[in-house]
């Protein structure tokens, strides 16, 4: 696991074509994310943190909180985005608990340790959290 600023990030992975166009629209996916939840976590693992050229696509997981004022607006498919950007995501819209977000390990390790993941031996073994 790393963490990275979002040009640190951009500088090392977005290094072709390909690349700078997914991280486009990653940046898109990200905006639309500011928009909707505060706080949140984002991590990147897949292909594209790979040295891979022509990665397929995006894989990221996010965990956050629904702002209180966009809970009216709130579904679950409303960060859903072009298929460039896979999430998995853990996101709460209750506004009863604390907002305190859980460490991003915590959060991939549940994901990976569903009884459907662990089914189809999904399992991530290198993240990078960008740092918002």
């Amino acid at each position: 696991m790393r963490k990275m600023k979002i040009d640190q990030f951009k500088a090392k992975y977005a290094f072709n074509e390909r690349r700078e166009f997914l991280f486009d629209e990653l940046e898109r996916f990200i905006k639309k994310v500011d928009e909707f939840l505060s706080p949140y976590l984002l991590a990147v693992y897949g292909s594209y943190i790979t040295n891979k050229p022509a990665p397929g696509d995006i894989d990221v997981i996010l965990h956050g909180f629904v702002k209180q004022e966009k809970l009216l607006d709130w579904a679950p498919g409303t960060l859903q985005c072009q298929c460039y950007i896979h999430v998995m995501s853990d996101i709460t819209s209750y506004t009863l608990y604390e907002k305190k977000l859980k460490d991003i390990s915590v959060i991939i390790s549940d994901l990976c340790n569903t009884e459907e993941n662990k089914a189809e031996n999904f399992n991530i073994s290198s993240y990078v959290e960008i740092l918002i």
